[in-house]
C-alpha cells in the first residue's frame, strides 16, 4: 500500500517523513482536528497513522485552519483517510475517490469515441503516436 508504513512508527518519525513540523502535529490535536494526542502515543496504530498522515500532509502543504475547515467539512472524524486514494475537487469543494483502471479505460474509450464523432483526426493521430511509442518502450524492457 502506497503511503502506509509496514510496521509501528512513532508520531515524530511519521512527522519527519511527511515534512510536518512537530508543533503543527500538536496543534492539530489542540484544535480538535487530530483525535489523539501525538505527544502521548509512542507508536501509532494503523488508523492513527492514517489520520496523522492525512491531516499532516494537508498542513505541510500549506493548509491553515480556514482551509482545513473547508476541506474537512464533509468528512467524518477521525480523519483516517488514505490521501493517496482520493483527491479534493476544487470546483465543488468535495473529496472524491481516485478512479480505478476500469474507470480510466471507460473514460479513454468515451474520449476516443467523441474524437471520432467530431472527426478530430489530429488528436487521434497524436494519441496513436503516443501509444505506439509507449508500446515500443515497454517491449524494449524485455518483460513481455
Amino acid at each position: 500500500m502506497a503511503g502506509v508504513s509496514t510496521g509501528p512508527v512513532s508520531p515524530t518519525v511519521l512527522c519527519e517523513r511527511i515534512g510536518l513540523n512537530w508543533q503543527a502535529a500538536v496543534w492539530l490535536h489542540e484544535k480538535g482536528w487530530l483525535s489523539f494526542d501525538p505527544q502521548a502515543v509512542p507508536d501509532l496504530s494503523s488508523s492513527q497513522e492514517a489520520e496523522l498522515r492525512f491531516l499532516g500532509i494537508l498542513v505541510s502543504a500549506g493548509c491553515g485552519e480556514p482551509m482545513l475547515s473547508i476541506m474537512l467539512r464533509d468528512l467524518e472524524k477521525p480523519y483516517a483517510y488514505r490521501i493517496d486514494l482520493m483527491y479534493f475537487a476544487w470546483e465543488d469543494r468535495t473529496w472524491r475517490v481516485m478512479p480505478d483502471e476500469t474507470e480510466h479505460r471507460r473514460r479513454m474509450a468515451r474520449w476516443i469515441d467523441e474524437l471520432e464523432e467530431s472527426a478530430s483526426l489530429d488528436s487521434l493521430e497524436s494519441i496513436r503516436t503516443q501509444v505506439e511509442k509507449a508500446i515500443r518502450e515497454v517491449h524494449s524492457w524485455g518483460v513481455y
